[in-house]
């Protein structure tokens, strides 16, 4: 779950994201990757659109911890 992707900080974590990705030989569906713009709510609601996914992420990467929360909030 990304962050907005007009700030430098978004952007960087991205970056991180897709060469962790890549060097680890994992594929990057361009679906799994939503974003929350750095916002509880925002995580909430992302989440959502990939738990409606077929087939379901096994894992979620939040950009930060209030992203995060949201993600969790939507899986309970």
């Amino acid at each position: 779950i990304e962050g907005r992707p007009d700030m430098h900080d978004a952007i960087d974590r991205k970056r991180a994201y897709v060469e962790c990705m890549t060097e680890a030989g994992l594929p990057i569906d361009d679906r799994w990757i939503v974003c929350g713009h750095f916002h509880p709510s925002g995580g909430y609601v992302a989440m959502q659109q990939l738990l409606d996914l077929e087939p379901r992420p096994t894992a979620i990467l939040a950009a930060n911890d209030d992203m995060a929360i949201g993600a969790i909030r939507a899986c309970n």
